[in-house]
């Protein structure tokens, strides 16, 4: 009888034994399973960046304006001649702008310096960037978000192939870009010293974020958003040494480009000379009905809040869709163009958008307020209040604004099953699956079109870009053929005129202001480049000979102003020389 059940105990320690052996083996393997979904995943969706990224690559540079700049800068950098305005016909004078970016590219531009045989390399910056901001996104939602895998992947995908910021990788040289990527890098270190369980890591960790949002500052003047969000947010987590720390780092970076800035800052002849925004204190652009253009006026305290209001209209109206649905307003051919804040009207779509992502946002702060949620309000606050065009501020906030979308639709989820008292779904990420799955079809549906017509330059509701570059590039070409290597050009686009022609310039804004020191500097030419089709000219300009006309939609034209000892008065009403005005048909 005792060998018996010995031989059951046996028996049954066996087949325990077995079960125990069989589910560790079920574990292994849906572990083995998972990783490999996983890496395979990780490898398509980095296949898809690269497919898109590459196919959408081309030779423009410049149209934006700021991106001649930041290459000019980046050029005077490489070339030995410091931080400066080459293009100004007297040397020396710093712009106002930060000098992050244009030091980044720099670094490429003294591998291969020869613009523009050099401007894909220049913008491997900023693709090589969006690679680091799908990583850093991929991290957010998953590290801090707490999200699953392969909702985390589509959405990092999602940001990483908006139109806007592909577009602004592939088709200009813009900052925007790496800012992004430094301003998600920023917030995953500070996120991780407020998570950091002991103090080396809270330290360390607080470091790297102060750095980071210094670097982000110093690549654009709106990541002061970055930084005064992050010391506040490790003060709310009460973090007092990890919040000290980051200060301490945000000053160290910051402190030298504010104290250098200060002391070479332009003075007004200086100003007077250049005349446009690349000169302007932010504190003066701010005051401006429109920032940099000083004929467009000045408001006082008063007129704050109706600027702020139209700001917050047109992003709700407008830039919310224009970010997350595109291919619906306008044509694949003009991709990413939205940028420009071209487009048609989205009021529908883009106030529901602008609704649920109101409502995300205010789910996410009832349950907890992280640093994403402070950056996002204040640069959103920053947006409303500057007098610029608010889509490219919004293009850093997409993995937040996804968020707040995709958040929203839980909410709405989890109250519609409350109220129906009905099970929990076996699945509770799949409608956000769909949703992100939906806007990222959108998302290569758009690239997939724009890849395959990217030889068509026929209008589409605007002209395609590299058709608008083209019919630049022709002006350009007129300049540096026909005119003479010491003449000085006025333009609204004064670093484009010199990156491709050699020729010194100076901005264009307001002529009747500057007429009379624009004749003690000789400038000789003016030179309507754009990418909006330019008016015919007016009285005023009518008096001197259009030297030049583009054969494009876009009539660009070269104005020829003569010399300076009998040049005509810009004053349409002056009785002094016979008026050449003549109406382009």
């Amino acid at each position: 009888m005792a060998k018996s059940t010995n031989i059951k105990a046996q028996q049954t320690s066996a087949n325990k034994t077995s079960s125990a052996n069989a589910a560790n083996e079920t574990t292994a393997g849906n572990e083995r399973r998972s990783s490999t979904f996983t890496i395979a995943s990780l490898i398509a969706g980095l296949f898809l960046f690269c497919a898109i990224y590459t196919l959408r690559l081309d030779r423009v540079a410049g149209l934006f304006v700021d991106d001649a700049w930041y290459v000019l800068l980046a050029k005077s950098l490489a070339t030995g001649q410091g931080y400066q305005l080459m293009n100004s016909p007297s040397p020396g004078l710093l712009p106002i702008y930060p000098p992050g970016f244009p030091f980044l590219v720099s670094l490429v531009y003294r591998l291969w310096p020869d613009f523009p045989s050099n401007v894909i390399l220049l913008k491997s910056v900023s693709v090589l960037a969006m690679l680091g901001v799908g990583w850093a996104s991929y991290k957010h939602f998953k590290t801090d978000r707490k999200w699953p895998h392969l909702l985390s992947l589509i959405c990092a995908l999602v940001v990483a192939l908006a139109p806007g910021l592909v577009f602004l990788a592939t088709s200009s040289v813009m900052s925007e870009c790496v800012f992004t990527c430094v301003q998600l890098l920023a917030m995953l270190a500070t996120e991780s010293s407020a998570r950091a369980e002991n103090e080396k890591s809270q330290l360390r960790n607080a470091v790297f974020g102060g750095a980071l949002a210094a670097i982000a500052f110093l690549t654009r003047s709106i990541g002061l958003a970055v930084v005064g969000a992050g010391f506040i947010y490790l003060l709310k987590e009460r973090k007092w040494k990890p919040a000290a720390v980051f200060a301490i780092a945000v000053l160290v970076l910051v402190t030298p480009w504010m104290l250098y800035s200060r002391a070479h800052r332009p003075t007004d002849a200086q100003r007077a000379e250049q005349n446009g925004m690349i000169v302007q204190e932010y504190s003066t652009t701010l005051w401006q009905r429109k920032a940099g253009d000083t004929s467009s006026g000045t408001i006082g305290v008063s007129g704050l809040p109706d600027r702020m209001w139209a700001n917050a209209m047109k992003i709700a109206s407008n830039n919310v869709a224009m970010i997350f649905a595109p291919p619906l307003y306008r044509s694949p051919k003009i991709s990413g163009e939205e940028t420009l804040e071209k487009g048609t009207e989205t009021r529908v779509l883009s106030y529901l958008l602008s609704l649920m992502m109101m409502l995300g946002f205010a789910l996410t702060v009832r349950r907890r307020i992280m640093l994403a949620e402070l950056v996002t309000a204040f640069t959103l606050l920053i947006t409303m209040l500057w007098p610029w065009d608010t889509f490219r501020f919004l293009l850093p906030l997409i993995p937040f604004l996804l968020y707040y979308l995709l958040e929203a639709i839980r909410g709405i989820g989890d109250f519609t099953q409350q109220k129906l008292e009905t099970k929990p779904s076996a699945h509770p990420w799949r409608a956000l699956l769909v949703a992100a799955g939906l806007i990222l079809t959108l998302y290569v549906y758009d690239h997939t079109i724009y890849i395959a017509k990217r030889s068509d330059l026929s209008r589409a509701e605007y002209l395609p870009w590299r058709a608008i570059f083209d019919e630049n590039q022709e002006a350009l070409n007129w300049i540096r053929e026909k005119t003479s290597e010491s003449s000085i050009v006025a333009s609204l686009n004064p670093a484009l005129v010199y990156l491709y022609t050699g020729r010194k310039s100076v901005a264009s804004d307001n002529p009747e202001a500057n007429w009379e020191n624009w004749k003690r500097l000789n400038v000789r030419y003016m030179a309507y480049l754009s990418v909006y089709p330019v008016g015919d000219p007016g009285m005023s300009e009518g008096r001197f000979d259009q030297a030049y006309r583009s054969k494009g939609p876009l009539k660009l034209r070269i104005v020829d102003l003569g010399g300076k000892e009998n040049r005509l008065p810009w004053n349409p009403y002056s009785t002094t020389g016979s008026i050449k005005f003549e109406t382009f048909k």
